[in-house]
């Protein structure tokens, strides 16, 4: 894919004591970190390992289009707990495949669908993101 410059958003979020980010117009792209600096490193090694797996034809489908309207409540009724190898095993089961990885990051592919998953060993995904997973894989 040549290199063009797309404007996306990023939003963040924190949960008790975790930084949330995730860009809307990429579906499957998230990431989290310590502090505000940390997922902001995170989330931009995530979105370039997502666009590397784009064809030029699917960057402008995809980024041309409006972001989807999210949700302003990052609670969820079950609190959900959810690592990193849990997340990447649900992928695997569910048919996703490892199509390529960064120092932190790690992007399972299904036909169309892609997942950002973080590499964070110990520490559990935020709910917004292991809710995302748990309905990506249908459980």
């Amino acid at each position: 894919m040549q290199n063009n410059y797309y404007k996306i958003s990023i939003f963040v979020k924190e949960e008790e004591g975790v930084y949330y980010a995730y860009c809307p117009e990429l579906a499957g792209c998230h990431s989290q970190g310590d502090s505000y600096k940390e997922v902001k490193e995170n989330i931009q090694e995530a979105v370039d390992l997502y666009l590397e797996t784009f064809t030029e034809h699917e960057a402008m489908e995809c980024l041309g289009k409006t972001p989807s309207e999210e949700a302003s409540n990052s609670n969820f009724d079950i609190q959900l707990r959810l690592n990193s190898a849990q997340a990447e095993k649900l992928l695997l089961n569910a048919g996703f495949s490892l199509a390529s990885s960064k120092d932190k990051h790690r992007i399972y592919l299904k036909k169309n669908q892609r997942f950002i998953l973080p590499l964070l060993p110990a520490k559990n995904l935020s709910q917004k993101m292991a809710k995302e997973i748990l309905d990506l894989v249908g459980v």
